[in-house]
């Protein structure tokens, strides 16, 4: 679905080429990456999920990203120097883009040392792309020497234009996909900067509990316009986010009837405390009468 009209896959790509070639500092990006990268290397990951969602959001500039991810694959050079040197050819003609060169042929000699997992080497670059960390950012793009555009989509483009985050299963465990989340490392990064109702919530800096109201069947409910569209873009009503929702409320529920329960059992102790003492006053005088 494309602005909210459904696409075939194809039509995907089209529009994914009509939105870079009319991205200028992309364009540049790739002209620099085909000059001075190994002649297989694409532009992948969070810079084109941002030029797209920027385009989605109605966004007039673009959002700044941490870096410009350079992939390619050759398993005869794993060298960090030479990502580093491709890093600086690019800089020298392109000054100012945070460039971050690797070689997805190297991954695995430190992805088990940096995520604790141990991955197998890989023989295609469309299948590195393959494995990043979220469906929507395993997209990558390279500028051929006919100007033409080449796109590596493994996964498809579907959740990229719905903007759906969505943990790629193939490598990234769920707790590094909780990491990423926490660290707000897509969301917040396209919370826009002037007010406006058609926005994603910023999980930080804005109070979802006006935005957004949960159930006791596990669904949202949105409060605002805001929420709505946060709502809908993010489909967080899918089956998979509602039933541990729906656990979460009903162990919640459990536990409310149980303290309930356990605060009227403590206010009966006090009660029958209380009784107990008074009988033991009452029955005290006639303990020493029996005694005289």
């Amino acid at each position: 679905m494309l602005y909210g009209i459904p696409m075939k896959p194809h039509a995907y790509e089209r529009e994914l080429h009509r939105l870079l070639r009319s991205n200028d500092r992309l364009m540049a990006i790739l002209m620099a990456v085909r000059e001075d990268a190994p002649p297989e290397a694409v532009v992948g990951g969070g810079v084109i999920r941002g030029a797209v969602w920027d385009r989605l959001h109605g966004y007039a500039g673009a959002t700044p990203v941490p870096d410009v991810d350079v992939a390619f694959l050759d398993p005869h050079d794993l060298r960090p120097e030479r990502d580093q040197s491709i890093e600086a050819r690019l800089s020298d003609r392109l000054p100012g883009v945070p460039w971050d060169v690797k070689n997805q042929a190297a991954v695995r000699l430190w992805y088990e040392r940096k995520f604790g997992v141990a991955v197998t080497p890989l023989e295609l670059l469309e299948d590195a792309v393959g494995t990043w960390p979220e469906t929507a950012t395993c997209v990558a793009v390279r500028l051929l020497p006919n100007d033409e555009l080449c796109v590596l989509a493994p996964l498809g483009l579907a959740d990229l234009f719905e903007m759906i985050l969505r943990r790629n299963s193939r490598r990234c465990h769920p707790e590094l996909f909780r990491q990423r989340l926490r660290e707000n490392r897509y969301k917040g990064d396209f919370c826009p900067q002037l007010p406006t109702p058609r926005r994603l919530l910023h999980p930080r800096n804005d109070d979802l509990t006006a935005h957004l109201q949960a159930g006791p069947g596990g669904s949202l409910t949105a409060l605002t316009e805001t929420g709505r569209f946060h709502l809908g873009r993010l489909h967080l009503n899918r089956p998979p986010l509602v039933a541990p929702r729906r656990r979460r409320a009903d162990v919640q529920s459990r536990r409310g009837r149980l303290e309930a329960v356990e605060a009227e059992q403590l206010r009966s102790r006090e009660r029958i405390a209380a009784l107990e003492r008074n009988l033991q006053r009452v029955f005290d005088p006639i303990e020493h009468l029996k005694e005289l």
